[in-house]
């Protein structure tokens, strides 16, 4: 059931604030791997599988793609970072794209 408004604004801002303490961690850590289970959890029951949202999250996740075992540390964790960087922009852009209900008053 999707949620109001409201509610999505706040898990996705509490989700996009998470990154920061994120970007401190070794890459694909276990905290990371559950943060990203909730972007997409929340992405999907809010928008759907098949949503234009949903396609940016998959875009975001694999622009870096996966990184073959022989790259140095320094590399994996460049690629972690800019993960981390891209998937703050998409979250942004869902943020921005919550268009609260007009109240009217009489």
């Amino acid at each position: 059931m999707p949620l109001d408004a409201a509610h999505l604004r706040g898990q996705l801002q509490d989700l996009r604030e998470r990154i920061v303490f994120l970007r401190a961690l070794e890459p694909d850590s276990p905290t990371y791997k559950l943060w990203l289970g909730d972007v997409i959890e929340v992405v999907n029951l809010q928008y759907g599988l098949h949503s234009r949202q949903m396609l940016q999250l998959r875009a975001a996740i694999g622009r870096v793609g996966r990184q073959p075992a022989a790259i140095s540390e320094d590399e994996r964790r460049e690629a972690y970072l800019q993960r981390l960087a891209d998937l703050g922009l998409v979250l942004d852009s869902f943020i921005r794209g919550i268009v609260e209900p007009i109240t009217f008053f009489e």
